[in-house]
């Protein structure tokens, strides 16, 4: 399966602003780009929506930013986390064994068989 392909935002609006000037038709468009006719009508639609806009404005990296923030403070408090969980661990006793309990003591050896 082929890969897809990105185009930028400055490539989908120089496509669709060179459609709307009426100086070629879509499909003599799209042939030249190698594009489906379809693609352009989406982001013509997107273009007049104003949804199309060139990427890295100001809102859109200043939100990833703040996410980048948000996560390494998070990696930071769960390194924290860690490392005291870490240190808490040497100081709880390792589980008795099995063979012993509290009410009838270490399990005895099997005897000889014999009175002495």
């Amino acid at each position: 399966m082929a890969a897809r392909r990105a185009f930028t935002t400055e490539f989908k609006m120089q496509v669709v602003r060179e459609y709307l000037a009426g100086t070629t038709s879509r499909a003599a468009l799209a042939r030249r780009h190698q594009l489906s006719p379809d693609q352009i009508v989406n982001w013509q639609k997107r273009y007049e929506a104003g949804t199309l806009t060139p990427a890295g404005g100001a809102g859109e990296q200043a939100g990833l930013h703040a996410r980048i923030a948000a996560l390494e403070r998070m990696v930071g408090r769960l390194t924290m986390e860690n490392d005291l969980l870490k240190k808490a661990a040497a100081f709880i006793p390792p589980p008795r064994s099995a063979r012993s309990s509290m009410s009838s003591g270490p399990t005895s050896s099997a005897c000889d068989g014999g009175a002495t």
